[in-house]
């Protein structure tokens, strides 16, 4: 009898040291998401209001470069003297559009100089008592067929009595179906103006096609500028780009 009670009391120790380790690793298992969600949060409102101001100067520089022919800088050959400054993208025969490659550059560029005029120097967390410092931005773009991918590499470091918050990578996705339509519709109209002057016709066609009108002013002996306008008022809703044409005499517009 004293033997059974002895394997009895044998097993009810077992079975309370196996019920304790699984309540132990029950709670160090539950401990590390909340954790990982108390980190998360308090990234929160910085990664928020950064990738704001990332999408909201991705579409300023959109609107930037598409009055300058797809470029944040001008490039050399440009109407930089005339009172409308933007590039060349057809000299004579010679084509001069940029590439999307090209536009993704000008402007990631556009974005590193200028997005920490959205940011305010992050006044606001400062106010909050935060001591930030932050590394110089770096941007890259790809232009997809209905969206602008944006990834930014910026790191920031957040400090406090009580804790530190450091966030280096940040993401934006950017609607761009109307800068690429834009975009889409300056190459066609290049591409079917002929060297001796403005296709009248051309344009018209390409208006109805491409549910666009299309301006354009004469600068200069034998420079004309477009704009290739959105018949709707989503931004951007100009594009801008210039062309000289084989005409030394001066253009004549039908």
């Amino acid at each position: 009898m004293t033997e059974k009670k002895g394997q009895v009391t044998f097993f009810i120790i077992i079975g309370i040291i196996l019920i304790l380790a699984m309540i132990i690793i029950g709670l160090h298992t539950s401990s590390t998401p909340v954790e990982e969600q108390s980190e998360e949060l308090s990234q929160t409102p910085l990664v928020r209001f950064v990738e704001s101001c990332l999408g909201q100067t991705a579409q300023d520089a959109l609107i930037f470069i598409s009055s300058r022919g797809g470029f944040y800088g001008l490039p050399s050959e440009s109407t930089e003297e005339s009172l409308v400054q933007t590039a060349y993208w057809k000299i004579i025969s010679e084509p001069r559009i940029p590439t999307r490659e090209m536009i993704s550059v000008e402007v990631s560029d556009y974005i590193d100089d200028n997005i920490e005029y959205c940011l305010g120097n992050f006044s606001e967390f400062r106010r909050m008592g935060y001591d930030i410092t932050a590394r110089d931005p770096n941007t890259q773009l790809i232009i997809n067929e209905d969206t602008a991918s944006l990834s930014l590499e910026y790191p920031i470091k957040l400090a406090k009595d009580d804790g530190i918050i450091e966030v280096s990578s940040f993401a934006k996705e950017i609607d761009a179906r109307q800068f690429n339509d834009l975009l889409y519709t300056s190459e066609m109209l290049t591409s079917a103006m002929p060297e001796e002057g403005v296709c009248v016709t051309c344009l018209k066609e390409i208006e109805k096609d491409t549910d666009t009108y299309i301006k354009y002013l004469v600068s200069g002996n034998s420079t004309v500028i477009f704009a290739v306008n959105a018949n709707n008022q989503k931004e951007p809703n100009r594009f801008v780009f210039a062309i000289e044409f084989n005409e030394p005499e001066g253009i004549k517009i039908p």
